[in-house]
């Protein structure tokens, strides 16, 4: 995906980009445990970054015994390192959630910056990333 981040600043002949982004859901409706979240190039096409979030880990729910104590504390520092969950708050979120987190990493992990964004109409999104919408 780095890769395609600068394959994208090779065709704009700048480091700041247009981007294309969405959010999807495991299962349909906002009740799923996981989400999806895409940045593709305007100019390319090309998947720039993904954000997996995830409301839930299978590691977490087969710990059996209380949350407490030194042998919760001793499980806990180990499977903090592998853990899957990463979204605290409603499905609907997560796609917000997910887009600030691209945004934010964008000049850290890719070496641009994303200078306009186009949406599906999802009007929070823009609302998340501190951006007016334009239709």
């Amino acid at each position: 995906m780095k890769k395609a981040a600068d394959e994208e600043v090779a065709a704009v002949n700048s480091t700041d980009i247009t981007v294309s982004g969405d959010g999807t859901w495991k299962s349909r409706g906002h009740t799923s445990q996981i989400g999806v979240c895409t940045v593709i190039g305007a100019d390319t096409g090309k998947v720039i970054d993904v954000e997996v979030l995830s409301k839930a880990c299978k590691g977490c729910s087969r710990w059996i015994g209380p949350r407490v104590g030194s042998a919760f504390k001793k499980w806990h520092a180990r499977h903090s390192q592998v853990c899957t969950k990463n979204h605290i708050g409603s499905s609907g979120k997560m796609e917000g959630d997910g887009m600030v987190e691209l945004f934010q990493r964008s000049e850290s992990e890719r070496s641009v910056r994303y200078l306009n964004y186009i949406g599906d109409g999802d009007s929070s999104i823009f609302i998340n990333l501190g951006m007016s919408s334009i239709w």
